[in-house]
């Protein structure tokens, strides 16, 4: 045994099945001196111990509020976020170095709905929330990120590294978060210079200006320059400006000269010099932003944590972050048991959307909504698979008694989070497939189209519009959108069907 006192083996009953041998550990591992926790916005699994637990949570909600006011407002609602916080001789450490490769250090998170997870594993992350010595911020900059995502913003990789460098550098107390501190590979970049800007916009993870040395030594720095000048900015308009290109470029579109001037108002050659201007800067632009401390709630208390909760979230992370063979046999395994334990439900169900498992999807879905679950997202997700039964969409889709249902959905999750642009897409499913195509129809599309701002939204809203007009009779303006939409390089189905 790797972890925790000897176990009973497990009792085998009909076919043999044979499992990974981290899963017959895991299933078997003790999890001693693990506790759960929880506060406002978070559940925490720990072995270092309650008082610290407490600590953390009440160091995390602070963090929250202070991205909030960094962000400009509160994060779309969705269920407690769930972190894994091992010390460094714990047993679930030892766990992952079974089989046949090891895990990443550092943070891993997963953000498939309905469920929201993050395992920090480094152990200096831990010391320094704990204990709040110069690497302190290092934890903000992965929450950060994460809540960043959540008042919609769109993942990019220059944004994303960008942000939590610029977290990383923040100064944080009781009252105050202050941004805008400059950083070592400002140096760098003013001895090697900048790459240019659309070769830097085009960058993904597998490029080598990213996962090279001699590469990120620019990229990454560049990315840091990027986001402090957006952030610190006093015209917020520079803010505003790259948040829609984040958004453009998010939606499939290539960066090019002319989209860049459209969207920032001046050519990139200008922008070019203007960034190279705030790199020499020597002196630095620190923003300093005030947190309510009443809107900081700290408090949490500690729950019951049975040892069977601990072995599923163990295969739970198994199968959410590793891509491996054994993730889908994990999975099943999961799903086989009669019943999981009720905090990893959405969990559960992250995994098997993520896995394409939409069957059992679907099925622990209706179990949650049944259980009387307070999770947007679940409602979401629930529409989203019931339309998903349907198949690609095509001109003659009718819901049917599917319809009633996905509206259903979608009301509750307007309910609980009025800014759901999910809802709002699958409220347009419904009006463009559903059965009636009136007159209200067709003015609750419009409603809904005009009041999107990110492409792909637009994209979507456009298209139900058009469909709903060709079963209207108004051909000429069904074909007027989907010529529109067909212009676009990244539009996809149905307009393509029309």
């Amino acid at each position: 045994m790797l972890c925790g006192a000897p176990v009973a083996p497990l009792p085998v009953t009909g076919e043999t099945v044979t499992l990974a041998p981290f899963v017959v550990e895991a299933e078997q591992c003790g999890f001693e001196n693990w506790t759960k926790s929880v506060s406002k916005h978070f559940i925490v699994y720990t072995d270092l111990g309650g008082p610290e637990a407490a600590e953390l949570l009440a160091k995390m909600e602070l963090l929250r509020a202070a991205t909030c006011q960094l962000m400009g407002g509160e994060p779309l609602q969705a269920g407690r976020m769930l972190f894994v916080f091992p010390s460094r001789d714990s047993d679930w450490s030892k766990l992952e170095h079974i089989g046949r490769e090891q895990w990443r250090p550092g943070a891993s998170a997963v953000g498939t709905p309905p469920a929201r997870l993050c395992v920090v594993r480094e152990f200096a992350v831990l010391r320094s929330l704990l204990f709040s010595d110069d690497e302190s911020i290092h934890f903000f900059s992965i929450l950060g990120m994460e809540l960043a995502h959540q008042h919609g913003l769109p993942r990019q990789l220059w944004f994303d590294q960008g942000l939590g460098n610029l977290l990383k550098r923040a100064e944080l107390t009781e009252d105050t978060l202050s941004i805008g501190r400059k950083q070592s590979g400002d140096a760098t970049l003013r001895v090697h210079g900048l790459m240019p800007w659309l070769q830097f916009f085009k960058v993904r993870a597998s490029s080598p200006d990213y996962y090279t040395k001699e590469g990120a030594r620019i990229y990454i720095p560049q990315c840091a320059l990027l986001l402090r000048h957006a952030f610190t900015h006093p015209d917020v308009q520079h803010r505003r400006h790259l948040e829609e290109w984040l958004v453009y470029l998010a939606s499939g579109h290539e960066p090019t000269e002319e989209s860049f001037r459209r969207i920032f108002g001046q050519d990139l050659a200008q922008w070019s010099e203007m960034m190279k201007g705030f790199l020499k800067r020597r002196t630095q632009n620190i923003v300093t932003l005030q947190v309510a401390k009443d809107s900081v709630d700290g408090s949490s208390r500690q729950l019951p944590l049975p040892v069977r909760e601990m072995r599923e979230l163990f295969l739970l992370v198994q199968v959410l972050n590793q891509q491996r063979a054994e993730s889908v046999a994990v999975l099943d395994h999961l799903l086989a048991k009669k019943s999981i334990s009720e905090p990893l439900e959405e969990l559960l169900i992250s995994a098997c959307i993520l896995r394409k498992n939409f069957s059992a999807a679907r099925r622990l879905l209706q179990a949650r909504i049944d259980q009387g679950t307070d999770n947007p997202l679940v409602f979401e997700e629930a529409g989203r698979q019931c339309a998903r039964e349907y198949g690609p969409p095509s001109l003659a889709l009718r819901l049917g008694e599917g319809e009633k249902v996905i509206r259903d959905h979608a009301a509750k999750a307007l309910a609980l989070e009025p800014r759901s642009s999910v809802a709002q897409s699958l409220l347009s499913f419904c009006d463009a497939f559903g059965a009636a195509t009136g007159e209200a129809t067709l003015g609750a599309l419009r409603t809904r189209l005009h009041s999107q701002v990110s492409l792909p939204s637009l994209r979507e809203h456009k298209a139900c519009l058009a469909v709903a007009l060709w079963r209207h009779g108004d051909l000429a303006e069904a074909r007027r959108l989907c010529e529109e939409l067909l212009s676009d390089p990244v539009a996809k189905d149905p307009t393509t069907a029309l």
